[in-house]
């Protein structure tokens, strides 16, 4: 898998070559941090998550909804690494901006499509949140405090759209 994405990167360099951190190219990058965590090589796995995460900011800013994916990426090397305090702040961070963004996404998509986006972005930073408090006890307060406010977030918004002339 890690030769075949080293390949992909190679012929999508030789495609892309006015912008090395075009999205398919990061996308790649970031496929191929994730094969390098799990095959133990966590360093090098956090060393290449880092930099496309800064080049997935550099080209769409700190706000835009693709970031969870990095974030999630990154929350997961950090805790192999050992690291619970940096994983926890991708994990919170990831959390934050979904929470940030849902109303503003939510509002623009038809209710099949609301279903779909809570299961693409949001269930992940929720889960990724829990998993951490199942592996570090000192977390079990913190997640249940993100979970409940994550799900009131769900309800509330939700609930505007349901009722909208509701204040």
């Amino acid at each position: 898998a890690l030769a075949s994405c080293a390949e992909s990167l190679r012929h999508l360099g030789g495609i892309i070559k006015e912008s090395p951190d075009f999205d398919f190219v990061l996308q790649v990058r970031r496929l191929r941090a994730s094969l390098l965590s799990k095959v133990g090589k966590s360093a090098d796995a956090k060393t290449e998550a880092e930099a496309i995460f800064a080049a997935f900011v550099k080209r769409h800013g700190p706000e835009d909804i693709g970031l969870a994916d990095f974030h999630l990426l990154l929350q997961d090397i950090d805790d192999r690494l050992g690291d619970t305090k940096a994983a926890w702040r991708h994990a919170t961070d990831h959390r934050r901006l979904s929470a940030r963004l849902i109303g503003s996404y939510l509002a623009t998509l038809p209710p099949a499509e609301i279903v779909r986006w809570f299961r693409h972005w949001d269930d992940p930073s929720l889960r990724a949140c829990l998993q951490l408090a199942l592996r570090h006890a000192e977390l079990a307060p913190s997640s249940a405090g993100v979970l409940l406010t994550g799900k009131t977030k769900i309800a509330e918004v939700v609930a505007q759209f349901s009722h909208p002339d509701t204040p």
